[in-house]
């Protein structure tokens, strides 16, 4: 199995992650939490701005 290098950009928190065909696809890292035990990263994919849609939906702050 080909290990994948995955790039992480700590300035802006962006993760960019490479899946099974190989496509490139990029993620803001919101947060990491601990689960039961086990640590989560919390994800939201970065779009271009052409595919970016103003979302009117409600806010929650924890």
């Amino acid at each position: 199995m080909k290990e994948e290098r995955n790039d992480y950009d700590e300035e802006n928190n962006i993760v960019e992650l490479i899946d099974e065909e190989g496509n490139t696809m990029k993620f803001e890292h919101l947060m990491t939490f601990e689960y039961k035990g086990e640590w989560y990263a919390a994800l939201t994919p970065v779009l271009p701005p052409e595919e970016a849609v103003e979302d009117e939906g409600d806010e929650v702050a924890m």
